[in-house]
Order: C-alpha cells, then sequence, then structure tokens
C-alpha cells in the first residue's frame, strides 16, 4: 500500500509504502500533518475511507490518499478598543489561506473610520490579510477629524500681502 499525503507531510520516520495482506489489519496508519487542515482519514481509489485499525480489502497494490478539510478561523471586528460606537460586522469566520474581509466599517463620532489593523495602536490600514492558522482580531483605526485652521499668505503683485486663515473642518 503506498500512502499519498496529499500536499501534507508524513510524521518523521513514517514510510510511505506499507506492507499488507488480504483480509488483515494494515495496523496503525501514520496521521500526516498539512498546515490549516484537519486530516480526514485515507481514501482509496474506489472512494473508501480508512483509519487506523481498519481492514483494507487488498487483491493488488494500491494507493491511499490523505483526505484533508480546510480549518476555519475566528475573525473579531474590534470597533470598540480604539473609541469606536459601533460597526457593520463585529465578527466572521474565514477559512484558512483565503483574504479577511476588510470592507465593513466602524463609526466614532467626529473621526474618519480608516479602515482595520491587527496592531491596535496602528495609524494606518491594513490592504490585505490573509487568514493564517489562529484566530485574528482586527482594530478600527480611526483618524481625527478636528484640523487646525491653516494661514495662507498671498502675494499680490510682489507688494502687498494679505494673509487669509481658512478652517479646513
Amino acid at each position: 500500500v503506498t500512502l499519498n499525503p496529499n500536499g501534507g507531510t508524513l510524521p518523521e520516520g513514517a514510510d510511505d509504502e506499507i506492507d499488507g495482506t488480504y483480509d488483515e489489519p494494515l495496523g496503525e496508519l501514520p496521521t500526516p500533518e498539512k498546515e490549516g487542515h484537519t486530516f480526514g482519514g485515507w481514501e482509496d481509489e474506489e472512494g473508501n475511507i480508512y483509519e487506523e485499525g481498519d481492514i483494507v480489502d487488498l487483491v493488488e497494490d494500491t494507493t491511499l490518499t490523505a483526505i484533508w478539510t480546510v480549518n476555519t478561523y475566528n475573525v473579531t471586528y474590534n470597533y470598540s478598543q480604539n473609541g469606536g460606537t459601533s460597526a457593520t460586522r463585529t465578527s466572521d469566520t474565514v477559512a484558512y489561506n483565503t483574504a479577511i474581509d476588510l470592507t465593513p466599517t466602524a463609526t466614532k463620532a467626529d473621526w474618519t473610520f480608516l479602515g482595520w489593523n491587527t496592531n491596535s495602536n496602528a495609524s494606518t490600514a491594513l490592504n490585505s490579510l490573509t487568514m493564517g492558522t489562529s484566530d485574528v482580531t482586527l482594530y478600527a483605526i480611526y483618524a481625527n477629524l478636528e484640523v487646525s485652521p491653516v494661514t495662507v499668505t498671498l502675494d499680490l503683485s510682489g507688494t502687498d500681502e494679505r494673509q487669509i486663515t481658512i478652517d479646513r473642518k
């Protein structure tokens, strides 16, 4: 029996070939590992699934292929850590190695929502983020709308200067 880890890796010391006898248990089948996935057993060419101790009906050489399920992880959209009052989404479940949705928005009075970041003290938002192998907390990042007035000096024909103040709020 040949073991195909199907993108995963067999444990150290495990052989990818096992000798077997017709109508007898193969013995302990190794459990491979694959980042961001859960192992679901071994599948033969006919779709039969085998786990440790199962009897494999051997009539000829066969290949068992690892079955994998992609793991999902939780995303928390923390809008309140930096003073926000609400968000269009507060949680999500995302599959390993897929894009995390950064389109939800958050609200904080008199501030502009910039986006989300994994660092609560960040001053910029992330452009993209891919789900890894653990839960993620995203923090709403805001920019203060209160801006100091700007003074502009106008030079009119080189001799007459005038100053004006523009309130940008």
